[in-house]
């Protein structure tokens, strides 16, 4: 057995059928999807300002890359965390008493490097300069060299 539904014409939520004006948000006030996301984002700023020293550092690291230096002592092996410390190991050639290992834990990462001069210091300009009164195409060709 078939069922007709038949539905009648209802307004809509968003309108107003009571005073011929459509109803909803007025225009250029903002959604409520957009403002969560403005809250999102201003969350996410306050976060970055209250971390951005430790942030900073780490990015710092990574793109410079660490080092670690570590001794035998006659109690074990220490690391050494003294730079003057770490200056006279260094400096003197191992010799029987003692030895020291100065290991890499992260490679420097020269692109990061790159990125943080640009953020700092802004990406470099190159300017060209053509004299004479005939025309001469210039081509510049970008590559990157591993």
């Amino acid at each position: 057995m078939f069922r007709f539904i038949t539905y009648s014409r209802v307004p809509k939520p968003h309108t107003s059928r009571t005073n011929g004006k459509k109803g909803g948000r007025p225009k250029g006030r903002p959604s409520q999807q957009t403002l969560n996301k403005q809250a999102a984002e201003a969350e996410y700023r306050a976060f970055l300002h209250a971390h951005h020293q430790r942030l900073w550092t780490a990015a710092l690291e990574a793109a410079c890359g660490s080092f670690v230096l570590f001794r035998r002592t006659k109690d074990g092996v220490e690391q050494v965390t003294d730079p003057a410390e770490m200056a006279r190991l260094l400096a003197q050639p191992p010799g029987k008493g003692r030895e020291h290992w100065y290991l890499e834990r992260r490679r420097p990462d020269a692109q990061l490097m790159k990125e943080l001069h640009h953020r700092l210091m802004g990406p470099p300009t190159q300017m060209v300069e053509v004299s004479g009164t005939a025309s001469v195409p210039i081509r510049i060709v970008y590559e990157q060299l591993p």
